[in-house]
């Protein structure tokens, strides 16, 4: 029920992972397609700038896309193209008594069809679909036609307002209350419960989990809604129309919603945490789906009823829920949604006084900060709060988690040696725990750092030890990292052949996950590498894919990573200017993430292949944006490479030049 989330379910509908509008557009040029945004009243009242802005962007930038919305109001704006509306009017007499009669419980007699309570009935009802077959449901075995006349006329006339129902069309909205109202108290004390229930879930709810929420009878009860046409159901999934759930809101008792709430929240929360765990696994694009069907019941339930935790050291289920949603949102590069449902969620279990959800919950928002937004202010506020919460209440996990990324933290800071002791502490309290994954990702991180000071050989180490992990413990997306990192490691060392298996095995787990900022990243690594074997064609086919891939997701380190490649290729043809502009542009997304280091690396080495192939403005270039971008890191080792390559270049070209 936001534009983001239309784009997160057209990204789903279509099999492509969008981060934001303008990859939906350029996925769009290319297509002759009808998009058909169904129900959208809801979108339209809770986010109606946003929309206008998707429409008129679709409208504009692409030529073969048409738009069909159905809705209770238009648009209603100013647009690109003029809003064509097709109004769906009342239906006429005949065929108001012909819907009323086919959607009754019973048959309806002939003498009862020319009645004037019949008419009656249907005047009434204004010819309004949804007001016809609620109210002709009522009609069953032992129901007179004079019993529907009279609750239609005693709710009418107690017909509250509702927004977004009354609101828009009183007529209307006055005959679909009495409806709804009537359809509504002729339901079990158990039936009404579950359409309470169902009012807290917008995305509706499938069989298994409203039994979990509600017990072993829920199927039963739901059955009884959909006899009422108060509740759709498809593919064993229960869902209120908008109009309904807008009403089912209004009439749920504050019983039903402080009973049934921390239910809900429980349910979601283990289920956010499942498809947390999914999205880096072969299965990722089938839960991506589902993330994106279910967000906004993930959503809803961060602001129902919750149980404050028992103890210091356990989550409420808030507490569970939010991190978890917090992780999905960045996986589907929602980052907007990230920050500001994160900090709800934030505000919310402090008044839980759930001190371990916060905790959890200020990391999550912390690696957004470090990795997706690059306010590394932020990350370090955020960490440093969780790492005092976590000792405070001695939780051991939590402290080595919040070490792990402090270490992350210094290393984009510069601080190599601060890095080193958090990465150390944190391994030694997870291996003290007996927790494998994070065994793995210490490893993989002091594997990093020695790879990033040339000490390769106790980087080979750790990384072969965080890869056997990995793999035992079925951490696939974290394999695949490993897996370029070995990569990269292979190709700082000359070793070309190795370096292409690891970045080929890499990149096939990636693609079974799913995976687009590392298929984008791995792709950037292969054009590197054909360029490094002055396979030029090679080098800027595989940029070409991860541009591509690039465009689908909104990851700065890859779009760091395509500057980078991009500028390597040009120096590979000589293009020098074209090459500085890119490198710039590498800088401008690195000083957002500080991540100058890894370049700076890379850039080495390409400085010693062109000095090989007697490309000294190549060279030169290299090593100018490598001190540059060694500077800016802060990083010791690599300032010492640059000055060590830098001066034995200059006598190089001193000696030719005095040998001429």
């Amino acid at each position: 029920d936001t534009a983001d989330g239309v784009i997160d379910l057209l990204g789903a509908a279509l099999g492509v992972q969008f981060s934001e509008l303008k990859d939906v557009i350029t996925y769009l040029q290319e297509k002759n397609c009808l998009l058909l945004l169904d129900n959208a009243e809801d979108i339209i009242w809770k986010d109606e700038n946003a929309i206008k802005d998707l429409i008129n962007s679709i409208l504009k930038f692409t030529l073969n896309t048409n738009l069909l919305l159905t809705s209770q109001r238009p648009v209603e704006q100013n647009l690109y193209e003029s809003e064509r509306v097709y109004r769906v009017y009342s239906l006429g007499y005949d065929d108001a008594a012909f819907l009323f009669c086919a959607t009754t419980k019973r048959r309806i007699l002939r003498r009862e069809w020319e009645s004037e309570t019949f008419h009656n009935i249907l005047e009434q009802l204004g010819g309004h679909p949804l007001s016809i077959v609620l109210t002709a449901r009522q009609l069953a075995p032992g129901t007179t036609l004079e019993d529907v006349l009279e609750r239609l006329t005693v709710y009418k006339a107690k017909a509250i307002k509702i927004k977004n129902i009354t609101d828009r069309n009183l007529e209307h909205g006055e005959s679909l209350v009495a409806s709804l109202a009537s359809a509504y108290h002729m339901l079990s004390d158990e039936a009404q419960t579950l359409f309470g229930i169902l009012s807290m879930l917008p995305a509706g709810a499938e069989k298994d989990t409203l039994t979990r929420m509600y017990g072993d009878t829920a199927w039963e009860y739901t059955q009884e809604l959909n006899e009422a046409s108060l509740a759709e159901i498809r593919n064993r999934r229960a869902t209120l129309l908008p109009p309904v759930r807008l009403y089912a809101l209004n009439v749920i008792t504050d019983s039903v919603r402080e009973y049934y709430g921390p239910k809900i929240t429980e349910v979601l929360g283990a289920y956010a945490q499942e498809l947390y765990k999914r999205h880096i696994t072969k299965d990722a694009k089938e839960y991506r789906f589902y993330f994106t069907v279910d967000e906004p019941n993930l959503r809803s339930a961060v602001d129902l009823p919750c149980h404050p935790p028992q103890t210091e050291k356990e989550r409420s289920s808030l507490g569970f829920l939010g991190s978890g949603l917090i992780y999905l949102y960045i996986f589907h590069n929602r980052y907007k949604e990230a920050k500001e449902v994160g900090e709800k969620i934030l505000s919310n279990l402090r008044n839980l006084q759930d001190r371990l959800g916060e905790a959890y919950t200020l990391i999550a928002l912390g690696t957004l900060a470090l990795r997706k937004t690059g306010d590394l202010k932020e990350a370090q506020k955020r960490y440093e709060k969780a790492l005092t919460i976590y000792q405070l209440i001695d939780v051991k996990w939590g402290e080595a988690n919040t070490l792990w990324s402090l270490g992350e933290l210094s290393m984009r800071l510069g601080d190599l040696a601060k890095a080193r002791t958090q990465y150390e502490k944190a391994l030694a309290i997870y291996r003290n725990i007996d927790v494998k994954l994070g065994e793995a990702n210490a490893l993989l991180r002091l594997g990093v750092l020695a790879f990033q000071t040339g000490d390769f050989g106790e980087a080979q180490k750790r990384y072969e030890k965080a890869l056997a992990i990995y793999q035992s413990i079925d951490a696939r997306i974290s394999e695949a990292n490993t897996f370029r990192a070995r990569g990269d490691l292979a190709m700082q060392t000359g070793n070309l052949a190795e370096a292409r298996a690891h970045y080929e095995n890499a990149l096939t787990i990636y693609r079974n996950i799913e995976s687009k900022d590392g298929e984008a990243r791995t792709f950037t690594r292969l054009a590197q590498l054909a360029a490094l074997t002055d396979d030029i064609d090679h080098a800027e086919t595989n940029l070409d894919t991860a541009l591509v891939l690039c465009r689908e997701i909104q990851d700065l380190e890859s779009q760091a990573d395509i500057h980078l490649a991009q500028a390597l290729v040009f120096l590979a043809r000589h293009s020098t200017a074209k090459a500085k502009k890119e490198l710039d542009y590498c800088s401008s997304f690195q000083s957002r993430i500080c991540a100058h280091a890894d370049v700076a690396q890379w850039l080495l080495l390409f400085a010693k292949h062109f000095e090989s192939h007697d490309f000294k403005e190549g060279t030169k270039v290299c090593l100018d944006y490598a001190e540059e971008f060694a500077s800016k890191a802060q990083n010791q080792y690599l300032l010492n490479q640059v000055g060590k390559n830098s001066l034995e270049f200059h006598n190089k070209v001193q000696n030719a030049s005095d040998s001429q």
